[in-house]
């Protein structure tokens, strides 16, 4: 399905130029979070709430960022 893709698209353009890599990284972030509680609802049954989830994706921006992705660390900085 295209949509996501369209709004993502549509999203990063209002981005300014300076964020735009960390917007793409936490779009991507929330996406492979989506996806692994889709696996694991599906194949082992078991469910997390939607604040669980997005504590593990606050997890893995921390790891990200410790691993360096600068331009998230800046993204996020703004946002907080």
């Amino acid at each position: 399905d295209s949509a996501v893709a369209d709004w993502w698209l549509q999203t990063r353009v209002a981005i300014p130029e300076t964020f735009r890599r960390g917007f793409d990284s936490l779009v991507l972030l929330v996406s492979w979070a989506i996806w692994k509680e889709r696996n694991k609802r599906t194949f082992d049954h078991d469910a997390k709430t939607t604040v669980q989830i997005l504590a593990l994706v606050r997890e893995e921006e921390d790891s990200c960022i410790a691993a360096g992705f600068r331009s998230l660390a800046s993204l996020l900085a703004v946002a907080n």
